[in-house]
């Protein structure tokens, strides 16, 4: 058999004279200096255009569909894409693919959200504060803030960029992060019937 996957070019709402960048385009090694790199050095301060035109609007969708919607998106660098205007400036985050986001039904429940889901709920196969670790600190961290940061870190000298994020998650998060482990989980050993057992794989590095 053979599949296909089909994915809308056009995030919404819609806007004019604007075009979309995935995530991993920003940081991919090709020969020349990685796109972010490009970008950042058009400014007089990179490090404060990574922090405030791309970390800050990132980490507060992320946290915003996490803390208010019980929605955890998967923003790795293929789901995530930037939306600039022609001269590249930064507009807006735009996520894609929903079909394996995990949902928190009992947040969604406590605030009289819509519980239309059947899979991929948090809590279900794994406690759901492993679960939040997996698709913040595994997902998003591991596979695409350590990317961006190192980028900023090589061409730039760029540092403390970690606290810097662990700041901005605090801040758009709240206070209340008990639905965190004090530890990150990421993939573990396969068990039989192609389950991944999570495991602590070390301490939490942006948040």
């Amino acid at each position: 058999g053979r599949g296909e996957i089909f994915r809308e070019k056009k995030p919404r709402p819609y806007m004019e004279n604007i075009h979309l960048i995935p995530f991993f385009s920003l940081y991919a090694e090709t020969g020349d200096p990685p796109l972010l790199a490009q970008m950042a050095s058009d400014y007089s301060n990179p490090q404060h255009f990574f922090t405030e035109k791309l970390m800050r609007p990132f980490i507060e969708t992320w946290c915003f569909f996490a803390r208010e919607r019980g929605i955890l998106l998967e923003s790795h660098g293929q789901n995530t894409l930037l939306e600039v205007d022609g001269s590249l400036t930064p507009r807006r985050i735009v996520h894609r693919d929903f079909q394996s986001i995990y949902v928190d039904i009992d947040l969604r429940r406590s605030k009289g959200l819509p519980l239309d889901f059947n899979k991929h709920l948090a809590g279900e196969e794994c406690p759901a504060e492993q679960t939040y670790s997996l698709v913040y600190d595994h997902y998003v961290g591991d596979y695409l803030l350590k990317n961006m940061v190192a980028v900023m870190e090589r061409h730039f000298g760029s540092r403390g960029l970690e606290q810097e994020i662990r700041e901005l998650f605090r801040y758009f998060y709240g206070p209340d992060t008990g639905k965190f482990p004090s530890v990150s989980y990421g993939h573990g050993k396969m068990l039989e019937g192609n389950v991944c057992k999570l495991e602590p794989i070390g301490d939490p590095v942006f948040r």
